[in-house]
């Protein structure tokens, strides 16, 4: 049986398991930081640990892309990050899929809807686990959580 995450990339992101015995319940946590060089990067041997107690196998990590309103210097600090995370899964040895934004948020019918309705859907999703998406700043967890909810529906082949 395949254990799936569900990574929000970034430095400010969230990290989502999927239980894969009741599908209904999801274990997530906010990427934790550590300083690089001065630089604040994810603590991949921190989300490495989490993710092996849950013996992880599969990761489904949003598809990273620019944004126009991003200046350089915070589009270099998010490649990096997602590159770390990357990263971090192939030294794992974990099987890694990528989730363009669209495709899982139409799923969803997120589509064009803000960050809050992430949230909503989430806990509309895992309803048990409520508590772990009710702040602004769960979005990430929510949005990590849906798409390893996507990769179970839909994302699998």
């Amino acid at each position: 049986m395949s254990i799936i995450a569900g990574i929000d990339p970034g430095t400010v992101g969230g990290v989502a398991v999927l239980d894969p015995l009741t599908l209904r319940t999801v274990h997530t946590m906010l990427i934790p930081s550590m300083t690089l060089d001065g630089k604040e990067v994810p603590d991949v041997a921190q989300i490495a640990a989490w993710l092996q107690s849950y013996d992880v196998s599969t990761l489904v990590i949003e598809r990273a892309q620019s944004m126009p309103s991003q200046s350089v210097a915070s589009t270099f600090k998010y490649g990096k990050a997602y590159g770390m995370l990357i990263a971090m899964g192939v030294m794992m040895k974990w099987r890694i899929e990528f989730a363009a934004p669209q495709t899982w948020k139409r799923h969803f019918d997120l589509l064009g809807m803000d960050k809050t309705a992430s949230r909503d859907r989430a806990i509309e999703l895992f309803p048990t686990c409520r508590e772990q998406f009710e702040r602004v700043k769960d979005t990430h967890r929510a949005e990590a959580a849906l798409m390893a909810a996507w990769w179970d529906q839909e994302g699998q082949y």
